[in-house]
């Protein structure tokens, strides 16, 4: 136990994209206004409460602008319009609309305690079905509809609107039967709160006890923007898209017109980056010292990769890292780098919601505690607390209020832990030793792979690059206020977000949306130019073959069809897919039935797949769907309750024929060669597990992979001993 003063730094990263429609400038999705209501909100009020827990708060450029806008009513969203229609005057389309949004929210926090909004879920059902929507909407009354307009804005009031203004405390305690001025009412507070949000966290910052940072405007990957190929250095043989360029001149104006939108709603400008996903490399960071920040953050993992690989640049050797690096910034270049603390912060992030408030920060102070511990003759440790500040509250009881007010008040009341902000600590803290070179890569698993690492990432790079070329070609031809125009929607598609929702790592309900937004401003960049956009910005991104597996066979092998390894090579020279699921500082795999490991391989005359699932077999009724295309040529395999042990069977394939199945450790199949489909030697496979309608896992998340078929003279150019 250290007993030393120790800094302990939180950072509450709140981050929205820009969702702007690049013709109407409506936003297409509403989370920007509704975590205003529900998080933002609720998170400067709390921090009010306790003013000697100074916190920090990292507020994305694009964020700002669009509350900013909220506040003016100079923008909108379907949410906002639909859910202020009379209820008399609904079309059917604002009814689907409903039926289809109207529920998106976590529903064991968000919906099942409230008694109508439930009871309206199960009117609607829990799985909404496309064919059966007309008939779900003739089962809604009018008074049904005004209260589910009603509760989808009230399950988005946090903690601070439900407990301080008297209309929507009223509205939540009255439950059910609202009359269209209660509806129109409740529009007119929530405007009004969220003309609040700006204003509170400058008064906050102010006040000293805040303060407040940012992120380049639109969201970008810096180090992806500066240097493309450092993606390499993260992620050996990771695929180049064609016609990437370094874009520092983007880089840089990302992070200047981030600093310049501070200055104008904050009224300074901030001393403090958190770079986009905590995403960094040695251009990224030169670019962010000269735009004028005096601090930056990112992973830890970041300077164990750092530090181990210290000499890459120089040829000196590099060190094995130790728990006093972590407990202390570094120096790069004149920029203090913070390093997060990567298991306490995910604590906060991912597993305390299910605890009870004071068990979750009992176990949070010890950690703290121990950590510091860990500090060696360092004068002033620091433990820098790095997370979302906005998403994980949804999962907590009332929003995560007595988490956080118990967390403020324990370390107010610590008698050596000291809440302080990033500047704070600086100014307290000795010079921070210097850092040589700076690792490439995110604070996702300390690389690039969820926004460049699947082939719908890198056709998305590819259409990005090929608009920016044709965009300079033609500059010099533009009217000023076109050009300006141009650049604006080129910068937005230079966000991470519209790469994030592609590939396999990650998915929403949004993710259609997210990949029209993204294709539909650098199509505006087109038309800008007087230009036909390319053909493949009118394809959706979302559903590409996933890249050739990371690990192909190394051999031609002929298992035993009986679900077990039978001995110890008889999958050893098996391919294997790569199945990243979601997973690191933001999101992790959802619990439950799910595939863990899939291996491939061939013999002469079959394909044999072998596939493990997660945490055993699970009980219920479950189905595995195995999918092998090429072209318009499908053959599909379904496996009902493969979870029952079963002895080897003969199922039917889809195209006629049968495959060998057995169930015992994993599911294990033999399909004939002379089934699969193929065109030049390859075929695209997904693997699904689901329970009743509802998928449970799919291996890739979207799209599929591409798998190449043995040529005839594998077996003599791939060997095994």
């Amino acid at each position: 136990m250290s007993g030393r003063p120790t800094s302990v730094t939180f950072l509450w990263h709140m981050h929205q994209p820009w969702y702007g429609d690049p013709r109407s400038g409506e936003m297409v999705l509403p989370w920007t206004r509704l975590h205003a209501l529900k998080d933002y909100l609720d998170m400067i009020a709390v921090a009010a409460e306790f003013p000697g827990c100074h916190l920090t708060f990292n507020l994305v450029p694009s964020l700002l602008d669009q509350v900013q806008r909220y506040a003016a009513g100079t923008t909108t969203d379907a949410a906002r319009r639909i859910t202020a229609i009379p209820a008399d005057d609904l079309s059917a389309d604002d009814c689907r609309w409903l039926l289809e949004n109207g529920f998106k929210c976590h529903w064991p926090q968000m919906i099942e305690p409230v008694p109508r909004y439930a009871e309206l879920l199960e009117l609607r059902g829990r799985h909404l079905l496309p064919a059966v929507v007309d008939e779900t909407i003739q089962r809604f009354t009018t008074q049904d509809w005004r209260d589910l307009q009603v509760w989808f804005q009230l399950a988005w009031c946090g903690h601070h609107l439900r407990s301080r203004d008297p209309l929507v405390a009223s509205l939540v305690a009255q439950g059910r039967g609202y009359s269209e001025a209660d509806q129109q009412a409740l529009h007119a507070t929530l405007d009004a709160a969220v003309g609040e949000v700006i204003p509170r966290y400058v008064a906050a910052a102010q006040a000293g006890h805040v303060e407040l940072s940012t992120t380049p405007y639109y969201h970008p990957i810096l180090p992806l923007l500066c240097h493309y190929p450092d993606v390499q250095t993260a992620m050996p043989g990771v695929a180049m898209p064609p016609g990437v360029v370094d874009l520092p001149d983007d880089a840089a104006r990302q992070l200047q017109r981030g600093r310049q939108l501070c200055e104008q709603l904050l009224g300074f400008a901030p001393a403090g980056l958190w770079p986009s996903e905590g995403s960094v490399s040695t251009r990224a960071l030169q670019l962010a010292a000269a735009a004028g920040f005096r601090w930056a953050a990112t992973d830890e993992q970041i300077l164990s990769h750092s530090l181990l690989r210290q000499g890459d640049p120089s040829g000196r050797p590099g060190r094995r890292p130790e728990a006093v690096d972590f407990l202390q910034p570094w120096q790069f270049e004149g920029l203090n780098l913070f390093f997060r603390h990567h298991r306490a912060s995910d604590k906060i992030g991912f597993d305390y919601a299910s605890w009870r408030p004071e068990d979750a920060v009992a176990d949070l102070i010890r950690l703290l505690e121990r950590t510091a511990g860990q500090a060696g003759a360092l004068e002033r440790p620091v433990v820098a607390v790095i997370l979302d500040g906005e998403n994980c509250w949804e999962y907590y009881p009332r929003n995560g209020y007595d988490f956080l007010r118990r967390l403020y008040q324990e370390l107010e009341a610590h008698p050596w832990l000291e809440p302080l902000t990033f500047s704070e600590h600086l100014a307290r803290a000795p010079q921070p030793p210097a850092l040589e070179w700076v690792f490439p890569g995110s604070w996702i698993n300390h690389d690039f792979y969820i926004w460049a690492g699947h082939r719908e990432d890198q056709r998305a790079w590819e259409l990005l690059h090929l608009t920016r070329a044709a965009l300079v070609e033609a500059a010099d031809g533009l009217p000023p206020e076109v050009l300006e125009q141009a650049w604006e929607h080129l910068s937005i598609a230079e966000g991470s977000d519209w790469f994030c929702w592609y590939g396999d790592d990650h998915s929403s309900a949004d993710d259609a949306a997210f990949d029209a937004l993204f294709r539909d401003h650098l199509t505006r960049v087109w038309e800008l130019l007087g230009r036909a956009a390319p053909g493949a910005l009118a394809e959706p991104i979302a559903g590409l073959a996933a890249s050739t597996p990371l690990t192909p066979p190394v051999g031609p092998l002929t298992p035993q069809v009986d679900g077990r390894e039978t001995w110890f090579y008889e999958w050893r020279a098996a391919g294997r897919l790569e199945g990243r699921g979601p997973a690191g500082a933001m999101s992790r795999q959802a619990e439950g039935a799910s595939i863990e490991a899939v291996r491939y391989g061939f013999d002469s005359t079959h394909l044999y797949l072998a596939i493990d699932l997660a945490r055993g077999l699970p009980s219920g009724t479950w189905s595995l769907l195995l999918q092998l295309t090429a072209g318009p040529t499908e053959l599909e395999l379904r496996l009902p309750s493969p979870t029952q042990r079963a002895l080897p069977r003969h199922v039917a394939l889809s195209r006629g024929g049968t495959a060998l199945v057995a169930v015992d450790r994993f599911v294990e199949l033999a399909i004939p060669l002379a089934a699969v489909p193929a065109v030049a030697g390859h075929f695209e496979l997904s693997v699904a597990l689901g329970q009743a309608a509802e998928l449970a896992d799919r291996w890739p998340g979207r799209g599929t992979y591409r798998v190449a078929l043995p040529a005839a003279d594998d077996d003599l150019r791939n060997w095994l001993v």
